[in-house]
């Protein structure tokens, strides 16, 4: 990276989105498939301020509609959180949307601020998460603004000047998953292939109509609650722990069938007390016992930092 930053592309699948990123920002790691690109500020060995890049598909609407989204899934997302406003702002020649939030990282009582810019052109929703530490929001929002200025959209033969991020066309080959706030890692199990990228996490297909949902909230309280939210309906059939790598998993069981389908699933919401981790995993019903082959290993696989 030289004095005038490098241009940098999100280039997976058309529409492709070109941004620059000036020192002293550095290039972070994704670190998840949801991640398409991630930069750090850093000041001495502390870091004060984290720029995430998020791409996924959306064709159910517009700007409007996915900002709503955004929106619905922030106060789930973020512990303490609390909206401070939004507007509408140029992004790229297209009408963006705006959210500037505070939120407290689970169990700490520092507050942090948070800027989220939202973006829908051809089919692709993208995201630019900004945060940095409260007291230093003010100092360091026009630095924000600044890189989202230079946001554009190349033309079917573009390419960045800098290296590209983001994943090729087509599912992901199986892996290794690592969730997007580094708390844990595990092998994802055979014939998995990313589905879709979301805003907080990802969901992964699985062969014979199965599926696993991924997502990292921060605290507890929002696991509760995405549980509870797609639990409704369902029917339960009570919980068990697994003891999975230095961490205890607890596992709920539920049954259902789809109203347009008339398909049978069987569905597994695990999550590890003490974490913001939960991790939906639904089969076919006719499927469940021979699936058991998977996903008991899948569990007791996960490695929590």
């Amino acid at each position: 990276m030289d004095g005038t930053g490098v241009t940098h592309q999100v280039a997976g699948t058309p529409p492709r989105l070109n941004f620059n990123v000036p020192p002293p920002w550095v290039p972070g790691n994704p670190p998840d498939p949801s991640v398409k690109a991630s930069f750090l500020l850093p000041e001495g060995s502390q870091v004060r301020a984290e720029l995430l890049v998020f791409e996924e598909a959306f064709t159910d609407g517009n700007v409007d509609l996915y900002f709503q989204r955004v929106q619905a899934y922030a106060p789930t997302a973020f512990a303490s959180f609390e909206s401070l406003g939004t507007a509408s702002v140029p992004l790229a020649g297209r009408e963006g949307r705006r959210l500037d939030f505070r939120f407290s990282p689970a169990g700490k009582m520092n507050r942090l601020r948070g800027r989220f810019f939202a973006l829908v052109e051809g089919g692709r929703a993208f995201g630019f998460l900004f945060d940095c530490g409260a007291q230093d929001f003010d100092a360091l929002a026009s630095a924000f603004d600044g890189i989202m200025t230079s946001v554009s959209f190349a033309d079917a033969g573009g390419a960045g000047t800098g290296g590209s991020v983001g994943t090729a066309p087509g599912p992901a080959p199986a892996g290794v998953y690592t969730d997007a706030k580094g708390l844990y890692s595990v092998p994802l199990p055979p014939g998995a292939a990313l589905q879709e990228s979301l805003l907080f996490g990802a969901i992964y297909s699985m062969p014979a109509g199965g599926q696993i949902s991924f997502f990292t909230f921060e605290g507890e309280e929002p696991v509760a609650n995405t549980q509870a939210q797609v639990a409704s309906g369902k029917t339960p059939h009570g919980e068990s722990r697994i003891a999975a790598r230095g961490r205890e998993a607890v596992v709920a069981l539920y049954s259902s069938v789809n109203a347009e389908t008339k398909v049978a699933y069987a569905t597994l919401f695990v999550r590890f007390p003490g974490t913001g981790a939960l991790v939906i995993v639904s089969v076919p019903a006719d499927r469940y016992q021979e699936s058991q082959g998977w996903i008991l290993p899948f569990i007791q696989s996960f490695q929590f930092r």
